[in-house]
């Protein structure tokens, strides 16, 4: 027939192509394994064996020359060094000799000449190393003299046997390959022949029955695809192919009919899915809205038009670009809007930098906006929802969050964990001329104590103002290291430098502000990096053990002017004077030389005597000058100055031996004192004379709060407060020495 079943074709070319792969295949098989075989015989053998007797040439050889610095005395201190060389080389000599064993050649007579001349130098080497290290060098050297491998029969003749018995089976190998490819390439050729002419068939076949319909059919369907006008497929055949063209034109028709009806469903699913979206972005509170895919606004959300202070008429229909004016917030360059990102990608977009809004009213807001594209159940994309929210707040909380992570909340200067960075920063860039100060708050302690943590608060925030202004026209960062602790960390000076800003800061703390009793007073350490490659933390520490050594030889210093300032600020703040002070101690001291006290212990009750209401100097003065009676509060706060005393006296070693004194001094007789409410001789005796002293003075002075009485009526309270406020044979005491 003309026309003859494709399928009869089909199956005589798969017949006859099965049948070439088949004998292709089983002659490639044979080919793959003659020559793998032939290789391993041509390569692998001779190639080895050759490689092998080299190596154990170069080895034997190298053997000769260390066994030659063995007998060597003048290498004695490198003896076993060589000798370890030696062992090393015997066993790589052992290694290959078991491989000429495993090519085949372990019977080979010379082979085994080899080993054994090998095996009798080996035995001949451990001899001579014997005699080296007992010493014993002239025995050494004759042996290894009178041993050396004959000339004619010595391991490199062997050698040389075997090498040459493994090139001359190279050759032979070479030969019968060359014999065997012969063969292998005829019937490759035949091979080949046989392709061609099938391949030949195979397209003539083709090219007559089969190409021509088929790419009939292909260009009918890309017309159909590019909505070209329907025409039928002018193929009449009985085979297959006539039933496939018969097929597409049914199916061509079909589709025409149904073409129209898609394109409806499509406009009422589109019409179906704006509407939901609709719904959706006018009922959340996000800023939201649509566009088309050309960027122009159809439809936005109250929040959005709130936050744009925007018209709904003047949004829709205006492009998207004239609405949002994105920017980069770091750079302030303009960005491209999102909406054609979106839609290129076909999903979700968010840039990733920070986003700047700048409305119509030129306000900037920090916005995250969201791109996403709009799409029909198809996945056609037909427009992008845009979604929009201001986090100017949290990109502000972030800052904070960041700026309290580097800084100290209390003096707004960079912190422990800043100043590791930097110095590592430092570290890493290899910067020179780099110098660290560091400086300890002296008195914070008493401040706190004595007028509480937010005096202390404010003594810290002094100094580190004092320590920026002293270091603002250098290159340098001020850290609080910790508690009272500072470091600076200069860039470019020297060490001239170092020490002139550590003046500075002493003469400015010097005229600072005073915090209660405590004038502004640092001690201060500094270093140099002294090179490049040195670890920056030990230039820390030399300033930090500068500093310790400074504050050590200040330390007597600061305290006779901390206790200085103590007392100046008690007559400055209370009611009490210098002239009562005076009188107390006076009467003080006379009660206990009455007592016969040590010199030292009438130190003791003087220092008491002037200093035993220090406590008073946190106390508010309106409270200390108030000429009427205390309310409770008032009163519970005059209550605590004995507790402060003892808290600010022990902290100063001057003042430590009285702090006991000073804790006590209102305690009574009776025990109905305070604070603690002990009695008798429980009372410390310098507190127990103070108080009598302290009482009669203040009955005989002047007080804003009382007028003073005579001698006679004080001594009458006196004696009226004996075993209950006061110890009786003080008051005795006091009164024999005043009549």
């Amino acid at each position: 027939m003309k026309h003859a079943s494709i399928r009869i074709k089909l199956i005589f070319s798969f017949v006859v192509l099965t049948m070439f792969m088949t004998t292709l295949s089983v002659t490639s098989v044979i080919i793959v394994n003659n020559l793998n075989h032939t290789n391993d015989n041509l390569y692998n053998h001779p190639y080895i064996v050759t490689n092998a007797i080299k190596d154990i040439e170069l080895d034997i050889r190298e053997l000769q020359i260390i066994m030659n610095k063995v007998i060597d005395i003048e290498q004695n201190e490198n003896l076993e060094t060589n000798i370890t060389r030696v062992r090393e080389l015997e066993s790589d000599i052992d290694a290959k000799i078991d491989i000429l064993n495993n090519q085949y050649l372990g019977d080979m007579v010379d082979v085994q000449n080899l080993e054994e001349k090998y095996n009798i130098s080996k035995s001949n080497r451990e001899q001579v190393i014997s005699y080296v290290r007992n010493n014993q060098y002239v025995l050494a050297v004759n042996f290894l003299s009178n041993h050396q491998p004959d000339s004619k029969n010595d391991i490199f003749v062997t050698s040389l046997v075997i090498s040459n018995f493994a090139e001359d089976k190279a050759v032979e190998f070479r030969e019968e390959v060359e014999s065997e490819a012969y063969k292998y390439m005829f019937i490759v050729i035949s091979v080949a022949t046989t392709m061609v002419l099938i391949t030949v068939v195979g397209v003539y076949f083709l090219n007559r029955d089969i190409y021509p319909p088929i790419r009939q059919i292909i260009k009918t369907i890309i017309s159909q695809r590019n909505d070209e006008d329907y025409y039928e497929l002018p193929i009449e055949r009985n085979d297959e192919i006539g039933q496939v063209a018969t097929a597409m034109n049914d199916m061509f028709i079909y589709l025409k009919n149904t073409q129209e009806l898609r394109e409806l469903e499509y406009k009422l699913e589109k019409a179906k899915s704006r509407e939901l979206l609709n719904i959706t972005l006018h009922s959340i509170g996000e800023a939201v809205l649509t566009t088309d895919t050309d960027g122009v606004i159809d439809d936005i959300n109250p929040s959005a038009l709130k936050f744009l202070d925007l018209e709904r008429e003047v949004a829709i229909g205006n492009n998207i670009d004239e609405i949002l004016i994105l920017q980069d917030s770091r750079t302030k360059e303009r960005l491209a809007n999102g909406h054609i990102i979106a839609i290129e990608k076909g999903r979700q977009f968010q840039p990733a930098m920070q986003v700047s809004l700048i409305t119509r009213t030129g306000i900037e807001y920090n916005i995250a906006p969201t791109f996403s594209p709009i799409k029909d159940d198809s996945g056609k994309i037909f427009g992008v929802v845009i979604i929009f929210r201001d986090v100017t707040k949290e990109i502000e909380r972030q800052k904070e969050i960041k700026f309290l992570s580097e800084h100290d909340v209390l003096t707004k200067l960079k912190n422990r964990w800043s100043l590791e960075t930097k110095l590592l920063s430092l570290q890493d860039n290899k910067i020179q001329n780099v110098g660290i100060i560091m400086g300890d708050v002296n008195g914070l302690k008493i401040t706190n104590d004595a007028f509480g943590h937010s005096f202390g608060d404010k003594l810290l925030v002094d100094i580190s103002n004092i320590l920026v202004e002293a270091t603002k026209d250098v290159i340098s960062n001020v850290y609080r290291w910790g508690g009272d602790e500072f470091v600076i960390v200069l860039e470019k000076v020297t060490i001239n430098d170092l020490d002139h800003l550590c003046n500075v800061i002493k003469e400015k703390s010097k005229t600072g502000e005073k915090t209660g009793p405590v004038r502004t007073n640092i001690s201060l350490g500094y270093s140099m990096l002294k090179s490049k490659d040195e670890n920056l933390y030990r230039t820390l520490i030399r300033a930090e053990d500068m500093m310790y050594e400074n504050k050590l030889l200040e330390k007597d210093s600061n305290r006779s002017q901390i206790v200085s300032s103590l007392e100046s600020s008690l007559f400055e703040k209370s009611c009490e004077t210098k002239d009562h002070a005076l009188r107390v101690a006076r009467y003080a001291e006379l009660m206990g030389k009455k007592l016969l006290l040590s010199q030292n212990e009438l130190t003791h009750v003087i220092l008491l005597a002037k200093l035993h209401d220090i406590g008073k100097i946190s106390i508010d003065d309106a409270i200390l000058n108030k000429g009427e009676k205390l309310n409770e509060e008032e009163w519970t706060a005059v209550r605590k100055h004995p507790e402060t005393g003892y808290r600010i006296a022990s902290s100063l070693n001057e003042l430590t031996a009285i702090a006991d004194g000073i804790l006590n001094h209102h305690e009574n007789f009776d025990g109905s004192g305070y604070p603690r409410g002990i009695k008798g001789e429980n009372i410390p005796l310098i507190a127990r004379i103070v108080a009598v002293a302290d009482a009669y003075d203040v009955m005989t002075s002047v007080r804003p709060y009382k007028n003073k009485i005579s001698k006679e009526k004080a001594i009458k309270e006196l004696i009226k407060s004996k075993g209950k406020q006061f110890d009786p044979k003080l008051v005795d005491l006091l009164i024999e020495e005043l009549l």
